[in-house]
């Protein structure tokens, strides 16, 4: 009895190999035009990841020059790009596309092997069309060209590439493919807690289950354990020699855990910020939402089944049926589907479909490739559920998600789309039919809903700031003066500040930094809540600034609401004893747009110390 697709080679193989491929390729190329250069926010997060690569060809280094809390890859890995095609946005664009095609073929191929090679072309077309290049909310970042943090995509891509290694065990037992498998876990290792976490469950999850289902001896057990544990700990020990190399030994290995060095003692777990992005703020009422959301998919399901119990004694004419009701249902989705909310329901579906997948796993005994793909199903489904427990009970594609709620997306929506309708199938050969394309309008609706959302932020961006390679492109009057308001400030910063002066921005910002090309003389790259306390608390930072006087100082726009906070300056606990100090220590020479952090709209402020000549005029400078 087979609960998955046939995989029996047939004609229809190589048309959808190739036409498949040429579909994505396509895709690909739509979608990086259609948003070419409009991937990063201009002032959150994203200029971190040019700045610090930057600093890192310059000479510096992360933990002893540069405060990071992560791991180290991600980082060095870009200012190697930087080293090999020159300092620039454009020599992270080119190898990030690279990752994503990469990442594209390792989703299609995992797929294809455990559910059935349609499987593996939706879930690689939904990664490219929901994932990859997507904007669902006002601000860029959470995408996989120019994301929020690489530690991310490098993270998921390993991630994904574990479970890749894992899946080429069904046709070679050897051990080199646990080895493998391990050193990916070591380099995810080297990226962010949470993806380390996931990768970890799901491959770990995945070799028990395998050996447990296939009755292996323990000794052998133990020896692939083995082996993924020594492969593991190659990437942290090669990264531990390499950093010693240029620092003491306790801030190299400190620098290598990341993450894990600071989980504790942070009490980031009881932040607002992380509170609300993992749905603890208000949890009854996201529990309600998580649950309705549940009931909209199962009402989706059934409706799929009421269609094809309707439906199943149609003849001759099931396909123009078929395709009718794709129509149909796609149009109706589009209309009264609520997307932003739907993924909710997401942690509750793979609870109930890991469950029954693993049992359907352990009760095989007759068909060993079955049990091999259950068990690559159920491994994917652990890594899913795992990446989700940041978001447990406020699970969106957007934001975080465009990492977190990736696999569960493409498997949920596989699972629906293909295994569904085999299951329907054991009752009789002709069942599944209309519930399969319900299934596909539903899918076809999320596509073109999420590719409608994210066309049209990009068709909203059309100012560039920067120039050459480090061009970025952004909105413009109406819809935002914060572009053309930075790119003055940035005319500014050139103008007022020698090449070899220092400039910090407070309280984020630092893409000025970069796009000027003048370093900061702080090891601190932002000024969040989250940041201060993670390096001390805000009178430690204060006490290094005022060791490391930068010669000149932005002050910038940007609310921290998110953290419980109110303007920085302002809110006794966020930032005011640092105003303070500011204010008797420098004097202000360029003022464009509103003077910034008084609530009375966008602005950016470049302050100059005292003790440095003053510019000729002396007045400060507004436009």
């Amino acid at each position: 009895m087979s609960f998955l697709p046939d995989l029996t080679p047939g004609r229809r193989d190589a048309v959808l190999r190739w036409g498949g491929t040429a579909a994505l390729v396509v895709t690909f190329i739509v979608f990086a035009a259609v948003s070419w250069r409009k991937w990063p926010d201009l002032i959150i997060d994203f200029g971190i990841d040019l700045y610090i690569p930057w600093r890192i060809t310059a000479g510096e280094h992360l933990y002893l020059d540069i405060a990071w809390k992560n791991g180290p890859f991600s980082q060095y890995l870009n200012a190697l790009w930087f080293k090999l095609f020159g300092v620039s946005l454009s020599s992270l664009i080119f190898p990030n596309l690279v990752i994503i095609a990469a990442l594209t073929w390792l989703i299609r191929t995992i797929f294809a092997k455990i559910i059935s090679p349609f499987a593996g072309m939706t879930a690689a077309l939904g990664f490219l069309v929901l994932f990859a290049f997507s904007q669902f909310i006002s601000f860029g970042n959470y995408n996989y060209v120019c994301p929020y943090r690489h530690e991310q995509t490098h993270g998921i891509f390993f991630s994904v590439l574990a479970l890749y290694f894992l899946t080429r065990t069904d046709e070679d037992r050897s051990a080199r493919w646990y080895w493998l498998s391990g050193i990916a876990l070591g380099i995810v290792f080297l990226t962010k807690i949470e993806l380390m976490v996931a990768a970890a469950a799901a491959v770990g999850g995945g070799v028990v289950l395998a050996s447990l289902t296939e009755g292996v001896p323990r000794r052998m057990l133990v020896a692939r354990v083995g082996a993924l544990l020594g492969g593991g700990l190659i990437p942290p020990v090669i990264a531990l020699a390499m950093l010693a190399t240029r620092m003491p030994f306790g801030v190299a290995l400190q620098g290598t855990l990341g993450n894990w060095a600071y989980i504790l003692g942070t009490g980031v777990a009881s932040q607002p910020f992380f509170q609300a992005v993992t749905g603890f703020d208000t949890a009854d009422r996201n529990i309600a939402l998580m649950l309705l959301q549940f009931l909209v998919l199962a009402g989706i399901a059934t409706a799929g089944m009421v269609a094809e119990a309707l439906l199943r004694g149609v003849g001759r004419t099931r396909w123009v049926v078929a395709a009718g009701l794709v129509l149909v249902v796609a149009a109706a989705a589009l209309w009264w589907v609520e997307w932003y909310d739907l993924p909710r329901a997401f942690p509750i579906v793979l609870v109930f479909l890991l469950a029954k997948t693993i049992q359907e796993c352990l009760r095989e005994k007759e068909d060993p490739r079955l049990r091999f793909r259950l068990t690559g199903l159920a491994t994917w489904m652990i890594f899913s559920l795992a990446l989700l427990a940041k978001t447990i009970l406020a699970t969106h594609i957007t934001h975080y998600g465009f990492i977190l709620a990736m696999p569960a997306t493409l498997v949920i929506l596989a699972y629906l789309l293909f295994v569904v309708p085999v299951r329907l199938r054991l009752s009789s050969p002709n069942a599944g039919w209309f519930f399969q394309a319900t299934m596909v309008g539903f899918t076809i609706a999320i596509l073109v809903a999420h590719t409608i959302i994210s066309f049209r932020f990009y068709s909203w961006k059309n100012f560039s700031v920067g120039s050459g390679g480090d061009r970025m492109v952004t909105y413009a009057r109406p819809y935002s003066v914060k572009g053309p308001i930075l790119a003055d400030a940035l005319k500014g910063i050139e103008a007022f500040v020698p090449p070899d002066g220092t400039l910090v921005v407070l309280p984020e910002g630092i893409t000025l930094n970069y796009l000027a090309r003048r370093r900061s003389s702080l090891p601190y790259t932002v000024f969040d809540p989250y940041d201060l306390a993670t390096f001390g608390g805000e009178a430690v930072v204060l006490n290094v600034m005022k060791q490391k006087k930068p010669d000149y100082i932005v002050l910038l726009d940007r609310q921290m609401a998110e953290y419980g906070v109110g303007q920085f300056g302002e809110d006794p606990n966020y930032g005011k004893i640092t105003m303070e100090w500011i204010a008797t220590e420098y004097r202000a020479v360029r003022l464009d747009g509103n003077l910034p952090l008084q609530g009375k709209g966008f602005g950016i402020l470049l302050l100059q110390r005292k003790d440095l000549p003053p510019p000729p005029g002396g007045a400060v400078q507004t436009r």
